[in-house]
């Protein structure tokens, strides 16, 4: 044999014992046939991916202002009803007292009204008024009980002067 057909046989068996490796890369809008696997190595895979990845980053980002904007929203929000619930407790527990407080007086009054045609003495009168006035101060003031005392009162100093005569 010659050297040059050595050579050739050499080189045949060479190429036998190496195998071509061939890849199709489908990543982009064509597929392309690629024998060395360097060139993929040196290429960004999928340069829309930085991009995807970065649009999805900045639409949580969003998302997550928006949603610490509600938050804080709610929070604020919250706050107020709480402010607002400790004053209606304040109106309420003032109303109720106005309540208990209207309800005696009303009492006192039915009493006294139910007294004036029989029994009804100025002592017995005078002493239920002073119990209003210094047990409900700031109701007697408000309703003008005063005046209410003197309704009742007229009566008893017409019953009381009737059969008086000064000369």
């Amino acid at each position: 044999m010659t050297t040059t057909k050595k050579k050739e046989v050499e080189e045949e068996e060479k190429g036998s014992s190496v195998v071509v490796q061939m890849v199709f890369d489908m990543r982009g809008p064509e597929v392309r046939l690629l024998t060395n696997l360097e060139n993929l190595k040196n290429e960004v895979p999928m340069p829309e991916l930085p991009y995807n990845v970065r649009l999805v980053v900045d639409l949580m980002e969003l998302e997550i202002d928006k949603i610490d904007r509600d938050l804080r929203s709610e929070e604020a929000r919250l706050e107020r009803l709480k402010e607002e619930k400790e004053r209606l407790v304040v109106v309420a527990e003032r109303q109720r007292k106005q309540l208990y407080s209207m309800g005696e007086i009303l009492n006192v009054l039915d009493q006294l009204g139910e007294e004036e045609d029989s029994t009804l003495d100025s002592l017995t009168f005078a002493e239920q008024f002073i119990e209003l006035r210094s047990v409900f101060p700031e109701d007697f003031k408000v309703y003008n009980l005063s005046c209410i005392a003197c309704s009742y009162a007229l009566p008893l100093f017409i019953r009381g002067f009737q059969g008086w005569d000064p000369l």
